[in-house]
């Protein structure tokens, strides 16, 4: 249509030319037309005209109008304006034109009547913008009052107010004014509602809500929203949630008069009934009782929308049905059974304990033994009395002495190097399946001293204190008396000793031990207080093996003068590598993993700057894991966190993870542990429902377990 004007229009200008080459136009002047300009906004107005009947309009920024009076808004610029017209009547032509200038009027003072106010109680404080042209204001307050004050204060009753506030600009002779709304009431204290939820154990969809908000005057009112579309106003409601689903549940607290409202929401999960029951039988066979088998008969077990995850309780695992499972040796074992419906949080669990007999149980291990009561030294006589037994060279014997020797030997004869108790053990290999192990502590007991060797004694200087001593007796008896006397005019009574000296020096140190009145004897022993100079200081180690774990060796750094650190060099001189392992510290205990000879080198650094080395070799004749200790775990069943104690044997790091029954790792730490009892403290929160079984590594390699539930 546009287009059909267009050419309507070219046709009336070349008419309007040729005409006018012609004759005298009939038209001339009937385009004519008036303008008037609003803002950017410019209404036209044509001549009226009976016979006009075609108007056509180029209104100077690309748009045009066919109507006989248009309105059209311009940008901000310059504009020339063109109209056509169509007489009918004569047929004739004639156009007229028109140039302006669009230009919005903006007002100086916009913005300057702009104001602030605060409310304290009925009292409102107005502050108006700072201007120094501005010579004139007039609020109107709203309440029939009003000021001609730059910044009035003014105190209403209760209720809603407008306020107006009138500027004039005497520089520019401009206007402007600003409108703010506002409530004053007085000031109520709402209470902030609280309450509790319980869920039926038998049917989980239904809630009861406790309002545990307190007694609030009659002026209050409560409203319960369960955030399902339902509500009520009884006190402590029961809902019953139709779907399953998050919902906001809300207490509405509000006066009756709607001056105050306040809420307090929960949420509550309505989960898909777990409508699931696990549960499990076993039995096993009298050619092999360590094959199990295991009948699954869970409710239901034939849905394809279940899973089933066992545990063995020996560290395998089945997604069977209702699997088959031979353990290598007997035992007490907790079985557990998992039961998930698939893709869902519906997972319940079953344990029960499955306790595996062999015929090994009628078998067991003993032993006695007996020693020389006048050279205990000499040796034990060891006499196995495992029984029954039908042939003593069809079985494998073993055992361990607790000195870090062993013999495989029926009935052995073995001599200690030292005096003490040891836990001697004795394992009797049966069958491949079949072992039995009986445990004893042989008493090697200490031979009859000579009288002049029970006053020997060691000394050790205090760690950073060149002038403190420690004294040691190296024959302790409760029923002797010791005497010391320290060379500086000092004594002290008892089988050890500690003593300061005052000054640096050398002084000579005695001990006196009287056994009785047949036997006492007298040893001395020279000592330098004070800085040792380094061409005099002592250094050398000494080791003990351990008790139940012979290849845990403890070391102790021994010198004459204080030690302000020690290095310690462990090389296996059965290797090709000669990388050494390092250690530090006085007194490092040391966990070796393979059986040899070993050169073990301590360098140990003085507090006054000297240093010394000292070299010996161990031999390691024997491997033993480090034992599994038991962890106790509480709280157990646990919610949020777990706490346990763990006793480390040396400062260093602990590996921790954290298992669930089917064997995946849901958790690793790493946390720092000192030398001694540690306690430690875990979040389990974000953990699901379970059993869980927790492991932690030390240095040494000694391994902690303990099991907790998650609920």
């Amino acid at each position: 249509m546009k287009k059909i004007y267009s050419l309507l229009a070219a046709l009336i200008m070349l008419q309007f030319s040729l005409t006018a080459q012609t004759n005298t136009n009939p038209c001339a002047g009937l385009a004519k037309f008036t303008y008037n300009i609003t803002g950017n906004t410019v209404k036209f107005t044509s001549a009226p005209n009976a016979n006009i009947s075609f108007h056509y309009w180029k209104l100077g920024d690309g748009a045009t109008s066919n109507d006989a009076n248009p309105s059209h808004i311009y940008a901000n610029g310059s504009y020339r304006v063109v109209h056509y017209i169509k007489d009918t009547v004569h047929q004739c032509y004639d156009s007229a034109v028109a140039e302006f200038i669009i230009q919005s009027i903006i007002n100086p003072c916009a913005g300057l009547a702009k104001f602030t106010y605060s409310i304290t109680g009925n009292t409102v404080k107005f502050t108006s913008a700072t201007n120094s042209n501005i010579n004139f204001h007039y609020w109107k307050l709203g309440d029939g009052a009003t000021s001609n004050d730059a910044n009035p204060s003014h105190t209403y009753a209760n209720g809603s107010y407008r306020v107006v506030h009138y500027i004039k600009d005497t520089i520019h002779q401009c206007y402007d004014s600003a409108v703010a709304e506002f409530r004053i009431q007085d000031t109520v204290n709402c209470p902030k509602p609280s309450f509790q939820w319980k869920r039926d154990s038998l049917n989980k969809r239904s809630i009861t809500f406790y309002n545990t908000t307190g007694p609030l005057p009659t002026i209050y009112k409560f409203t319960w929203q369960f955030g399902d579309g339902a509500s009520s106003t009884d006190p402590n409601p029961t809902h019953v949630y139709a779907d399953t689903g998050v919902y906001n549940a809300c207490l509405i607290i509000e006066q009756l008069n709607g001056q105050c409202k306040n809420y307090s929401c929960q949420t509550i999960i309505i989960r898909p009934l777990c409508d699931i029951k696990p549960d499990f039988t076993w039995e096993s066979t009298a050619l092999n009782p360590l094959k199990i088998y295991f009948k699954n008969i869970s409710a239901p077990t034939t849905s394809p929308n279940v899973s089933f995850s066992w545990s063995f309780g020996d560290g395998t695992f089945s997604n069977d049905v209702s699997p088959q499972h031979l353990y290598t040796k007997p035992g007490a074992y907790q079985v557990c059974l998992k039961m998930q419906v698939t893709n869902t949080d519906c997972i319940k669990y079953i344990c029960k304990q499955v306790i595996i007999d062999t015929p090994c149980d009628n078998l067991y291990a003993k032993f006695e033994w007996k020693q020389d009561s006048v050279h205990p030294l000499r040796g034990v006589q060891f006499i196995n009395l495992s029984s029954p037994l039908f042939n003593t060279t069809q079985s494998g014997v073993r055992w361990n002495f607790g000195d870090g020797t062993t013999s495989s030997e029926w009935s052995p004869f073995h001599q200690y190097n030292e005096p003490g108790n040891y836990k001697v053990c004795l394992t009797i290999k049966y069958a491949d399946s079949c072992y039995k192990e009986t445990c004893n502590t042989v008493v090697v007991s200490r031979p009859d001293i000579n009288c002049e060797e029970i006053s020997k004694f060691r000394f050790e200087r205090i760690t950073n204190d060149s002038l403190g001593f420690y004294f040691v007796a190296k024959y302790r008896n409760p029923n002797w008396k010791y005497i010391w006397t320290f060379g500086d005019g000092q004594g002290m009574l008892g089988s050890e000793a500690k003593h300061r000296y005052e000054k640096p020096g050398k002084y000579t140190v005695c001990l006196t031990v009287y056994k009785s009145d047949n036997c006492a004897s007298t040893t001395c022993m020279e000592l330098t207080a004070g800085n040792i100079a380094c061409t005099d200081v002592q250094f050398k180690f000494e080791y003990i093996k351990g008790y139940d774990v012979p290849n845990r060796i403890k070391f102790h750094a021994v010198s004459n003068a204080p030690l302000g650190s020690v290095k310690w060099l462990v090389y296996n001189t059965n290797s090709s590598s000669q990388t050494p392992v390092i250690l530090y510290g006085i007194d490092p205990t040391y966990t070796f993993n393979q059986i040899g000879l070993y050169k073990v080198c301590a360098v140990g650094y003085t507090t006054t700057g000297c240093y010394k080395q000292y070299c010996d070799t161990l031999r390691i004749d024997k491997i033993v894991t480090p034992p599994t200790c038991e962890l106790k775990i509480y709280p157990n069943p646990a919610s949020s966190y777990i706490e346990f104690d763990v006793q480390a044997e040396t400062s260093g790091s602990l590996i921790l993870n954290i298992f669930d029954i089917t064997g995946v790792k849901h958790m690793q730490l790493q946390v720092a542990a000192q030398q001694g009892n540690n306690h430690i403290r875990i979040p389990v929160e974000l953990l699901s429902a379970g059993y869980y079984t927790i492991e932690i590594l030390q240095s040494n390699g000694r391994v902690c377990k303990g099991k907790f539930q998650k609920i």
